[in-house]
Parts: structure tokens; sequence; C-alpha cells
């Protein structure tokens, strides 16, 4: 048995070593990690793990070229491919906010394989982390988080796979496994293989789950919004990463479970030898400081943005309490909605402009509402007091 795992990675160095640690530590034999245009010292911390035969680091730059539709899937599907042509057995896909977790450490992902004999797919759900301090290790305490709907999943590369992409695969007529063992289905697979559904989820923390951070740390969470979505052909986005929904809300604080996980201090401990071994703190430190560089550049982005992306970053910037921020957004806002009320009085003064000569009374209902929005407008001013003498208004 040999199992792979698979990952792309833009601008991730400042997370990248614990993350290769764990999963090291957890039984991977073998991990890709390809690099998208990534702007930190990613190729930094890359050399210096060269002498780690288990872990590759390649340059995938032109999977995410302008106008290349879900390259992320064209990576998944070559990476199936030398899986196979290598003799990999089984094969994961995470993110870099990703770890796959067995509450007993002691218990790898071959040992959990072993375990489920003939079984080929299982798909574990996302434990969302919701304790989060700033530039903290996945190890430094309990765990605290909701279960989610959304899998990852581990595959057997010997089946016929019609289909990959980021949460699951497809292979018709074949069966699909939970942590815990159960077999679920789901109707059609583009629209339901992502999440577990009734009545197969159970809203507890299996034994066996991935944990998925991802807001990190406020300051972490706001530096992330400015990096934008992954291309698709055609696609028109806004400067922000406009597929966040605020961060964490008090709901999910309220209704995180802690998981107490063994041996994670020995591991935090270990992982810090390790970091030594390979000189990798410095760089570590460095990535945090352009991470703390992009949060500072996405607040100035904030101050220059139109009105257009007001209710973008109002969802965005959901439940954040960050001080700076905070006052940031709420001068942008000011300025954003004045802008917007500016805009509705000219479009209104135009509306009245039309109209005046078809129906006086409405052209003067139009103009007063502009004057509301914009009680210092000249040319607003002007032509109310046009239309009131044309009415016979004192």
């Amino acid at each position: 048995m040999r199992v792979k795992l698979v990952a792309i990675a833009k601008d991730e160095a400042a997370y990248l070593p614990e993350w290769i640690f764990h999963h090291l530590n957890v039984g991977f034999d073998s991990i890709d990690i390809h690099i998208n245009n990534t702007t930190d010292n990613t190729w930094e911390i890359a050399n210096k793990l060269k002498t780690l035969s288990s872990v590759n680091f390649i340059d995938s730059d032109t999977y995410f070229a302008d106008g290349k539709s879900f390259p992320q899937e064209h990576v998944y599907a070559d990476a199936l491919e030398s899986a196979r042509k290598n003799k990999f057995t089984h094969l994961m896909y995470l993110d870099i906010d990703e770890f796959w977790i067995a509450k007993d450490q002691d218990i790898s992902v071959k040992d959990f394989l072993k375990r489920h004999p003939g079984k080929n797919i299982f798909s574990f759900n996302w434990l969302g982390k919701t304790n989060e301090k700033p530039f903290s290790s996945i190890y430094e305490e309990d765990l605290k988080g909701r279960t989610l709907r959304q899998v990852k999943t581990l595959f057997a590369t010997h089946l016929p796979i019609s289909t990959v992409d980021i949460h699951n695969v497809y292979v018709p007529d074949e069966k699909y496994y939970l942590a815990d063992g159960r077999t679920w289905d789901f109707p059609q697979y583009h629209k339901n293989a992502s999440a577990v559904r009734e009545p197969f989820f159970k809203n507890k923390t299996e034994d066996f789950f991935v944990v998925h951070r991802l807001y990190r740390s406020q300051k972490e969470y706001i530096s992330l919004l400015l990096r934008g979505r992954p291309k698709r052909a055609g696609n028109i986005k806004s400067a922000f990463k406009n597929n966040r929904n605020g961060y964490i809300s008090p709901t999910e604080t309220k209704r995180s479970e802690t998981i107490a996980i063994s041996a994670f201090s020995e591991r935090h401990t270990t992982f810090k030898k390790w970091c030594a071994k390979y000189d990798l703190l410095p760089d570590i430190d460095a990535a945090r400081e352009l991470i703390i560089k992009r949060y500072n550049k996405t607040l100035d982005t904030i101050k220059m943005s139109s009105s257009t992306e007001l209710k973008v970053l109002r969802n965005l910037l959901k439940y954040v309490d960050d001080k700076k921020a905070l006052s940031v957004f709420n001068a942008y806002e000011r300025k954003a909605v004045h802008g917007k009320k500016i805009e509705a009085a000219a479009h209104l003064k135009e509306a009245a402009i039309s109209l005046e000569q078809v129906d006086l009374n409405l052209a003067y209902e139009l103009i007063c509402t502009a004057q509301a929005l914009k009680p210092n407008g000249p040319h607003i001013a002007q032509k109310k007091a046009q239309y009131k003498k044309l009415l016979g208004i004192t």
C-alpha cells in the first residue's frame, strides 16, 4: 500500500512547513505540491526541503494561465495519472488549509485503510476550526470547531474514475463510504458529491476528519481577501475574494465542540525541532511578514475601492472586529454610501428634466427627492425653484 497526497499552493509559505510535517507524520508516503504563481518565499522553502525525497514541489503556473478553465481539476487529473504510473495505491487532494486528522494520532492513514479492506472511496467531513489566533499552530491547543457537510476524499487509484474534482471523484456504480464506514450516496454527482446530506449526515465529529482552517486569525483572513478567486475563462470577479460569507460568526463559535487529540502537544514540540533541522524558522517569519503586508494592502485597496464593491465588502467583513480594519471599512462605507446618493440624485434629476414637459408635478417630486439626497447641488436647487414657480408653490 502506497498513499500519495496532492495539493495546490499559492502564497502559502507561512503554512507549508507545518502542513508537510503533519501529513508525513500521519502516514502519507509522498506529497506533491503544485505551486501556482506564488509571490512569496515558497521556493526558498522547497530548496531547503529538497533532501526530502517524499516531498515534491512542482511548478504548475502553466495550468493557471489566463483563459484556462478549471485549472485545479486539470492538475488533479494529471496527478492521478502520475500516481498510477508510480504505483501509488491511494490518492487524496487537500488544500494547505486542510489537515487529515485522526483523534488517535497513533493511527496513520494506512492504518485507517487497513481497517476497511475492500472499500475504495472514503469521504471525510470537514471540521471548520473556530478557535484561531494569529499564526497559530494546528497543534497548539485542543481543536474547537463544527462538523460540516463538505467532504474531502481518499480513493483507490485503480478505479475507473471518470471525474476528479476538489471534493470528490466520480466512479459509476462504486460504493462511497464515510469515515465511520457507513455507505452514502447522492442523486447527481456534480450537484451533491461535495457535501453529505440527510439521511447520511451526522452532526458530530467522527474519529477521522479533515480540519479546515478557512478563516485563521482576523488579520490572516483579511489578508486572504485580496488574493482573488481561481481564474475561470471569461470570469469577471471582484477585486476581493468574494466567495466568503464573513468571518467566524458568534453562532458558529457557540455551536463549536472541543475535540481532544492525543499527542498533539508532543507533535508541536517535534514540529519545532523539525523546522530547526531544516532551518525553516527564518522562512516562516519572512512569510508571515508578507502576510501582514498583504493585510495592509487589502486595507489600502478597500480605501480606494469604488462603491460597486460595497455589497461584497459588507459581506466579507461580517463579524470582523479588527479595529484597524473596521476603521478603514467604516470610512469607506460612508464615502461609498455618499457616492451612491450622489449617483442616485443625478439619475433623479435627469428623470425630472425628461418629464417636466409631460408631468410637472411628478418632475417636482423627483427633483425634491434628488435634493434630499444631494442638498448642496446647485443645478438641482435651480430646477426645484423653476418647478415651484411654474406650479405656483410658495
